[in-house]
């Protein structure tokens, strides 16, 4: 089973080391820990706009 939530700033590490883990990602993305700090402004700004909301999808392991 998936479950679809809204993205926490606890889960940008993993969604980073995700993209950057990606063919075209590995391009463009940095994953390191801790994480840049451009990603978890980033990551703020957006949360915080009413417009947007990112969501992370989990399976059953909460993965």
């Amino acid at each position: 089973m998936i479950k679809i939530r809204k993205a926490e700033l606890d889960d940008l590490s993993q969604i980073i080391k995700i993209l950057a883990g990606d063919k075209l990602g590995k391009f463009r993305e940095e994953f390191a820990e801790p994480l840049p700090v451009n990603y978890i402004k980033a990551f703020e700004k957006i949360d915080a706009n009413p417009s947007q909301m990112l969501l992370v999808a989990e399976d059953e392991t909460g993965r």
